[in-house]
């Protein structure tokens, strides 16, 4: 039977390919799985990000829980923290399921069926929030396993449709925070409280935000010592993953894999931290280099793959160092990007003399200045684990549409 309807949902997949420009959405797949199984688990995996899975538990058509694989005991700490605070300190014993866990706290009396529903509610939204927030989702299907009693019973839509707005802002999150189950690191403090003015007006105490960020804790764990949403907390810490402050990689990880070095000679401050915000989320490390005078030794020492160099240097123009870099023998092949305030034909003729690749007039925008670097060098690659069994499907491209917020616990 299983082998059946397996077969059955590659066709139905292969058959919407055919019709659709983009495939089907996350959420259409999973529908498709829970019709097209009497009962089981289904788990959901980003291929970028497989270390973490989304396990949905489903019977006749409906779903009845909804769990991480890896770090669910964070996720549910900081759940029961938030909806549950007079129980916060509960937390299941060795080996035992979540679900058993929470069904366990209404047997002994803590909280109503109601209170439970709910609570069973918001811990499987949470999860399908993080599972369908994947554009291009792996999935597994696995065996049922009893859900003993069984206290939800819901439709994928309607757990669904009150959590789209959560899903889309996941989503749009992703390519810096995987999921509120990354661990956040600072990497530079020094631009973590330079730029903390990104997050001085809704967080008071920046340095207790700093301490959090020394102890390479989740997400999840952040946001409950801070007793903050996860999701405004992400959103809060978002510019600081793009400008290099912080991020989801730990220093170790950082330096065992290898960053390509793209050096920007700039005496502008401002310019520094916007070409960084730039350039670092594709993955190179920027130096920056203020003095023209010790660009020549610096490059020699570092081997960068690629200059962005500016043609109003102070004491020697970008013209001129661009000059003495093409007689270095080492240095003759390395890309350099020219940037200038100007945008006439005598810069462009310099430019062109220096020896210079490219010329990129100010103002410029963020597409200008990676189309020319992704001509000159190729982005690195950060490896990912494969995982050791075989997806059911993967899908094509999925594009949320406008959501709405989650709903909160009823009171209690």
């Amino acid at each position: 039977m299983l082998k059946a309807n397996h077969r059955y949902l590659q066709g139905q997949a292969h058959t919407e390919k055919s019709h659709s420009r983009y495939g089907k959405k996350t959420v259409e797949i999973l529908r498709d799985i829970i019709r097209a199984y009497p009962a089981g688990q289904v788990v959901i995996h980003d291929p970028i990000n497989r270390a973490v899975g989304w396990r949905i538990y489903f019977s006749q058509g409906c779903i009845n829980f909804a769990e991480s694989t890896e770090g669910s005991q964070q996720c549910l700490a900081y759940l029961l923290q938030s909806c549950l605070p007079a129980y916060q300190g509960l937390q299941p014993q060795a080996g035992q399921a979540h679900y058993a866990f929470l069904c366990s706290l209404w047997e002994s009396g803590y909280i109503s069926l109601k209170q439970l529903q709910s609570l069973l509610t918001i811990v499987t939204q949470e999860a399908l929030i993080h599972g369908l927030a994947i554009s291009q989702a792996i999935y597994y299907v696995e065996q049922p396993v009893s859900l003993d009693p069984i206290l939800m019973s819901t439709s994928l839509w309607n757990l669904v449709l009150p959590i789209e707005g959560n899903i889309q802002q996941w989503a749009l999150l992703k390519s810096e925070i995987p999921s509120p189950l990354s661990k956040l690191y600072m990497i530079n403090g020094d631009k973590f409280f330079e730029s903390a003015g990104y997050i001085s007006d809704t967080l008071s105490n920046i340095q207790e935000m700093a301490e959090q960020l020394t102890r390479g804790q989740s997400l999840y764990q952040i946001a409950q010592t801070l007793d903050m949403k996860v999701d405004h907390l992400a959103v809060l810490l978002h510019p600081l993953l793009k400008l290099g402050a912080i991020s989801a990689r730990s220093a170790t990880e950082l330096r065992q894999f290898h960053r390509p070095q793209i050096f920007c000679v700039n005496n502008k401050p401002a310019t520094q931290r916007y070409l960084a915000s730039i350039i670092e989320p594709e993955g190179f490390e920027v130096l920056h280099l203020s003095d023209p005078i010790r660009a020549i030794p610096a490059l020699m020492k570092r081997s960068p793959v690629l200059a962005v160099i500016d043609a109003d240097l102070p004491r020697l123009d970008g013209y001129q160092l661009c000059r003495m870099v093409r007689r270095r023998d080492a240095l003759r092949d390395l890309p350099i990007i020219m940037t200038t305030e100007n945008d006439r034909l005598g810069d462009r003729i310099r430019t062109h003399l220096s020896g210079a690749t490219a010329y990129l007039p100010q103002p410029f925008n963020d597409q200008q200045l990676l189309k020319i670097i992704h001509q000159s060098v190729t982005p690195p690659v950060i490896p990912q684990p494969e995982p050791s069994r075989s997806p059911l499907m993967q899908a094509e491209w999925v594009n949320p549409d406008i959501f709405s917020a989650q709903l909160p616990l009823e009171a209690l």
